[in-house]
């Protein structure tokens, strides 16, 4: 196969190999979702992280499966591989609770999903992080998932030093001039309800 191909092929860098490999799972998955067909699970199994308790759903430059974490954590226990789904779900709730520890750790209840693709200073603040904290939530049906992720939404709503909300339209005091060469290009206003 093409695949076959592709973890062979030496002019393919290892970052490029790990990102097709990642994708090429949640594509098995989201098919084997919509098809039933279990040639598509066995494709998602044969390369998933998931075979580990106490794995991370992302490492940067070694695995990214975190679309399919959640999709495999939500299934009719029918299409599953038990423990598989068990580890999934382990896998969001260790990221949760590191994203707990981060909202308490600062003065502002800011999350931060580690994630080196998005560098801290890039956009945490502005767009609220919570994910994690969400899937948890509807997972467990623990509530301090839930209060974690309404305290990491309050600094772009407004509960941070400036009294400024980050996305447009929201509050007295939010952003007018945000880039958005849409915006700026056909002469409109930002659509409410943009983060910047």
């Amino acid at each position: 196969t093409d695949y076959a191909k592709i973890k062979e092929d030496a002019t393919v860098s290892e970052h490029a190999k790990i990102i097709i490999r990642d994708l090429r799972n949640a594509a098995a998955l989201e098919i084997y979702i919509a098809t039933g067909d279990s040639k598509w699970h066995d494709i998602f199994l044969a390369d998933t992280v998931f075979t580990h308790k106490r794995v991370a759903i992302y490492d940067y430059n070694v695995h990214d499966q975190r679309q399919a974490a959640y999709r495999y954590a939500r299934l009719d226990a029918s299409m599953v591989n038990e423990d598989i789904q068990k580890n999934c779900c382990q896998a969001i709730v260790l990221e949760a609770n590191t994203c707990l520890r981060f909202i308490e750790n600062n003065a502002f209840n800011v999350c931060y999903e580690r994630d080196p693709g998005q560098p801290i200073v890039c956009g945490y603040v502005s767009a609220p992080q919570g994910s994690y904290l969400a899937q948890a939530y509807v997972l467990t049906g623990a509530d301090k998932f839930k209060t974690g992720l309404q305290k990491a939404a309050a600094y772009s709503a407004g509960a941070n030093p400036m009294n400024k909300t980050f996305m447009v339209g929201l509050g007295y005091d939010y952003p007018r001039d945000a880039f958005k060469i849409d915006a700026r290009i056909t002469g409109q206003d930002m659509p409410i309800g943009t983060l910047i």
